[in-house]
């Protein structure tokens, strides 16, 4: 990566935390007590959300496949005295889904906030040179696995009247021209819910 884009990449990162922040201060406006669970939050965007829903108070449940590639996330969110707790998630997987948010509520008897960040950009590499099973799996991760989420959390977000968040990349409506099969992917799970 040359300088120039590094740079760029720093700037954007900068202002997507600013941004973040802004959005979850005024949708939550009172966050005392509530608890959020992000999916993705092992790094980039959700691991940025999870630290802005810190800054907030809310307490966050890091949904990552690997727990260990969490842990600089979770120190971030501890760090400012709010508490957090990483559970092993795979949003494709329904079961591993539901499990999640049992153990939050095991955990927290609570769940206000789900942020549906998990996705998966590779390979990027233009539909000619992907293999069925990779499609398969970005659209288990990228599309299915909101709907996973969301189905599993729906019971206790209706009686608390709590909020979702589907989050996507930008980079999915840019590739759309390319024919690359993971824009498809990404670019649909947003078209579904707004």
């Amino acid at each position: 990566m040359c300088h120039a884009a590094r740079y760029t990449s720093v700037r954007r990162w900068t202002m997507l935390r600013k941004n973040n922040l802004k959005l979850i201060k005024s949708a939550f406006p009172k966050p005392e007590g509530r608890v959020a669970l992000v999916t993705g939050a092992a790094r980039g965007i959700g691991a940025a959300t999870a630290v802005a829903l810190a800054h907030r108070g809310i307490a966050c449940v890091l949904a990552v496949r690997n727990p260990d590639a969490a842990r600089a996330t979770a120190d971030a969110v501890m760090k400012l005295g709010v508490a957090c707790k990483i559970e092993a998630c795979d949003v494709a997987d329904y079961a591993s889904v539901q499990r999640c948010i049992a153990s939050v509520l095991e955990a927290w008897g609570r769940l206000d906030i789900v942020i549906n960040n998990a996705g998966q950009i590779e390979p990027q590499v233009p539909l000619a040179q992907t293999e069925p099973t990779e499609w398969a799996r970005a659209i288990s991760v990228n599309l299915v696995g909101p709907y996973n989420v969301i189905h599993a959390a729906l019971p206790e977000l209706l009686r608390r009247q709590g909020a979702i968040v589907n989050v996507s990349t930008g980079a999915a409506r840019w590739l759309v021209g390319i024919l690359q099969f993971e824009s498809r992917t990404l670019y649909a799970e947003p078209l579904c819910t707004q």
